[in-house]
């Protein structure tokens, strides 16, 4: 707040200094007996915004305390302030329908009565839905006040994430909804309370892309204990399976067939109904000798993948060892084995281009040869993922041989080029706001365990084979294929081990540091504007780690 808080807001003003005219902002505060002095500081908090592009509209839901009713009351004599009391006391639904009802703006925005907008919140909301009227949705930042007003806790919030909002009402506040839009679809129901915020914005995102959802990467609501964030997710809590309804009738709507359930503690699981019959996998394994990794790695794979439909291609770099030799034997008969000799120099890209070529699945999946097989149904999982619209690559979670953590999803930006987020984490750890234990999306997933359609790794040409025959390979790929409008997702439900190239060893020749310099500037030439600004990472989180901490001074506004 010190150091990044000042210098962007300050930033963000300036940028949007010139704009306007600036379409008005209706705040919406549904009042039940709160306490008094919160929803005064509510209640200033918008009238002492900087901007004057505002409407603030209260909804007394029945409060019973005088002390409630005269704050509204007084507040209500002021320019841009309307009040009305509802004849009986309703849902939270009814109350933001009655505020609604007084709207004489184009947009609107929920506060609960014991939140605070920052000051600059109006200014900067209403300047950039003035550069781009075709916004639907905005949403931004927040933290939480203590019971002495003291700010902690900051929610740096991904851009918009599909994988994300299904797991969790991340949105949470500040969101401002073009009016319009929540009248057409019906307002918030009362038969989702507690959840009605997030059954709002999926049925706001039936009727308006996700290229009209923006995400404003400041700090502009302060929140009190008890929003979404803070939920306990358990199955017997009437919001959380209010929240688990709303995204299941979501998906029913769009003619997704899914069940969503709970993840205690977290969010919700999207289980993806997969065809019958399934899709076949042709998984890719490029190996060279090891026979000890080989043999646990297809062991696991084929007895404990529930999957029915696998081709396992098993792709050999110039295997020596008689104990490989003796192993690949004893598979040479099965028919569910493909074997696919690779002569040649190390080249990661080059061998699984060629056991795609040489596989007949509609999905292929990349698996490293040091991987074991944990959860059965981990390839129902991603196969599930890969088969919905606008899904490109598919990555599971994997971990170290002593369980923690060794791959939940990728960030560009960090080490230079990019790094595993959640590192050596605990395996039930939640992550930041629960992101290692549900559904998300990210910039790039590993290739050691990666699944996508083969029509997408057809179109976007591969795996590069000439400029990144070793690393980085599979971040490039994951870059390309988000390049083509495709979402890049990691699923927490997918598990394995991986002993993380322990079949290879580490290279460090002087010939292996200057390939290693080529592929860094390859990718830096490549993708350079996007590794500095991966858009599923907050701008305020830091690139020396991939551990969700606060950015200091290393990474500038």
């Amino acid at each position: 707040m010190a150091t990044r808080e000042p210098v962007a807001l300050r930033t963000m003003m300036t940028d949007l200094h010139e704009v306007g005219p600036r379409p008005r902002i209706a705040i919406l505060i549904p009042v039940n007996d709160p306490p008094p002095r919160f929803l005064a500081a509510a209640i200033r908090s918008v009238q002492r915004q900087n901007s004057g592009e505002w409407q603030l509209c209260i909804a007394d839901n029945g409060s019973s305390d005088p002390r409630v009713g005269r704050i509204i009351a007084r507040a209500a004599r002021y320019p841009n302030v309307d009040a009305v009391s509802l004849k009986s006391r309703g849902s939270v639904a009814d109350a933001l329908g009655a505020a609604v009802a007084l709207a004489k703006a184009p947009y609107v925005a929920r506060l609960d009565p014991d939140d605070k907008l920052a000051t600059e919140a109006v200014a900067i909301c209403s300047g950039i839905l003035a550069l781009d009227p075709e916004i639907a949705l905005l949403y931004t930042d927040m933290d939480r006040l203590d019971r002495r007003g003291q700010r902690h806790d900051p929610y740096f919030k991904p851009d918009f994430s599909r994988e994300l909002l299904y797991s969790r009402n991340y949105l949470d506040r500040l969101v401002i909804y073009r009016r319009e839009l929540v009248e057409r679809v019906g307002g918030w129901r009362r038969e989702f309370e507690g959840a009605e915020d997030h059954d709002l914005t999926l049925r706001i995102l039936d009727v308006a892309g996700p290229q009209q959802i923006r995400h404003v990467p400041l700090v502009l609501c302060h929140c009190r204990a008890g929003d979404a964030t803070d939920r306990a997710f358990t199955a017997e809590d009437p919001a959380t399976e209010a929240g688990r309804r709303a995204v299941a009738e979501h998906l029913a709507r769009r003619g997704v067939h899914a069940e969503v359930s709970v993840v205690s503690g977290t969010g919700y699981r999207v289980h993806y109904v997969l065809p019958s019959p399934p899709p076949r996998v042709s998984v890719i394994i490029p190996f060279r000798d090891r026979a000890d990794l080989l043999r646990g790695c297809v062991r696991s794979l084929r007895e404990r993948t529930r999957y029915p439909d696998v081709e396992i291609v098993l792709v050999d770099n110039d295997s020596v060892e008689i104990a490989t030799r003796e192993l690949l034997d004893s598979w040479r008969h099965d028919g569910a084995i493909r074997m696919v000799p690779a002569p040649g120099p190390f080249n990661y890209s080059a061998l699984n281009n060629l056991g795609v070529a040489r596989s007949s699945g509609d999905l292929v999946c990349f698996l490293n040869n040091d991987t074991e097989v944990i959860s059965p149904d981990w390839l129902d999982d991603m196969v599930g993922y890969a088969l919905q619209d606008g899904v490109g690559c598919v990555g599971a979670k994997l971990y170290y041989e002593n369980g923690t953590v060794q791959h939940a999803g990728v960030v560009t930006g960090i080490g230079p080029v990019a790094g595993h987020v959640f590192l050596n984490e605990d395996r039930e750890a939640n992550g930041y706001f629960g992101r290692l234990r549900v559904a998300s999306n990210y910039s790039a997933v590993t290739g050691a365990c990666m699944l996508m359609r083969r029509s997408v790794f057809d179109e976007v040409g591969g795996f590069d084979e000439v400029d990144l025959p070793v690393a980085y390979n599979d971040i490039d790929l994951c870059l390309r294929v988000r390049a083509k409008g495709y979402r890049n997702v990691f699923t927490p439900f997918a598990e394995l081990y991986h002993l993380e190239s322990v079949s290879r060893g580490p290279d460090e020749t002087p010939e292996a540091r200057e390939r290693a310099r080529r592929e860094v500037d390859a990718m830096v030439r490549r993708h350079g504007p996007v590794l500095a600004n991966d858009s599923c990472y907050s701008p305020h989180l830091t690139r020396r780690a991939g551990d969700f901490s606060i950015a200091g001074e290393e990474h500038k506004w």
